[in-house]
């Protein structure tokens, strides 16, 4: 719904009461997103075990997988699910391998 209610805003010229309203939770939205994502990234960075031959209280293996992901998806323009396959593929491989913490 949420979805349609933004895409139906360039009609809503009359409804001037609606438009700050949906900014409103547009930007709720988007702060809670961010705000997972930095939440994601600490997880990832900071390893839940250290003490292996690789692992570090900082795991670099998941930042590494995590920088390719990047450059893939904003430099390459790689599309989010087969970078998020090629990502979970790779991390599964690694753990195997005993790369990955």
């Amino acid at each position: 719904m949420f979805v349609a209610l933004t895409t139906a805003l360039p009609s809503w010229h009359s409804a001037l009461l609606l438009v700050p309203a949906v900014a409103a939770i547009t930007a709720a939205v988007v702060g809670v997103i961010a705000s997972l994502a930095i939440v994601f990234i600490a997880h990832i960075a900071l390893s839940a075990r250290a003490g292996g031959p690789i692992c570090s209280p900082v795991d670099l293996v998941a930042l590494a997988l995590a920088a390719a992901c990047a450059v893939a998806l904003f430099r390459f323009k790689a599309g989010v699910i087969p970078v998020i396959a090629a990502a979970a593929i790779t991390g599964a491989l690694l753990r195997w391998a005993g790369w990955a913490c």
